[in-house]
């Protein structure tokens, strides 16, 4: 399974968990004994989604996706479409983002708005407080990908947001090779700067990588 989906055995592990009813307290070791048994009974089924919204978890089908596309188009409310899901405004903007569809909390804001005291409208205004033609730089050095070990790595993204998507990738390429490689954590950093200045213009992060679990 890790295998096809190309994610960690991990990682496998933590969503079967997830996918549990809540209220059996399953251990990530367990989820995956306990699905089987109820496959193999004929009564797996049950719902799976509202044990992940259960636990804080966030899912989406791909009839929300649609949902969310149509929401979209129709400039349908931010406010209104999170409580239709049962998510944060926050959730509904990082899908539609990883959709394609948003590619700032400022667009969202435009396109759909959002709650004023909400962390999408504080976001918004952080973004447009930014100098314009300002990018967000993105740097991870002891990366592993399927092609090797990568010393360094630049990327330079549209906003805050659209780097930390491609963080989440980099992320899964880490720690879907990173055992095979024998490498251990990769670290990273962003920070945002003017397009024809090296100069930072705001405050910067950084982080590790975990490799995968052993």
């Amino acid at each position: 399974m890790a295998t096809v989906h190309d994610r960690s055995s991990s990682g496998i592990r933590a969503q079967l968990a997830a996918m549990c009813p809540a209220e059996l307290g399953l251990a990530r070791s367990l989820a995956a004994e306990w699905t089987v048994r109820r496959l193999q009974r004929g009564d797996g089924h049950y719902d799976w989604r509202r044990s992940l919204r259960a636990k804080r978890r966030v899912y989406w089908s791909m009839d929300d996706d649609q949902l969310l596309r149509t929401a979209w188009a129709d400039r349908e409310a931010l406010p209104v479409v999170a409580a239709h899901f049962g998510y944060v405004e926050h959730d509904v903007h990082k899908r539609l983002t990883e959709l394609g569809l948003s590619t700032s909390y400022q667009a969202t804001l435009t396109q759909m708005g959002a709650t004023p005291t909400g962390v999408v409208s504080a976001r918004a205004r952080r973004e447009s407080a930014l100098p314009p033609l300002s990018v967000t730089v993105l740097q991870v050095t002891g990366m592993a990908s399927a092609s090797g070990p990568v010393p360094v790595a630049v990327s330079l993204h549209s906003s805050r947001d659209a780097a930390y998507m491609a963080l989440r990738e980099l992320t899964r390429l880490h720690q879907a090779h990173s055992a095979r490689l024998r490498m251990g954590p990769a670290s990273w950093w962003m920070w945002p700067r003017l397009v024809d200045s090296h100069r930072p213009i705001g405050r910067d992060e950084s982080g590790s990588i975990a490799p995968a679990a052993s």
